[in-house]
């Protein structure tokens, strides 16, 4: 837990538009066959 505590807040950022990102993209590759 303090690893994540002294991490850069850049480096979360970055973090959290990565893992955001991923599940855009696996939710919208999940209902392309019902669109």
């Amino acid at each position: 837990a303090q690893e994540i505590a002294e991490m850069d807040p850049a480096d979360l950022t970055a973090m959290s538009v990565e893992v955001v990102t991923f599940l855009l993209k696996k939710s919208v590759l999940a209902g392309l066959p019902t669109a």
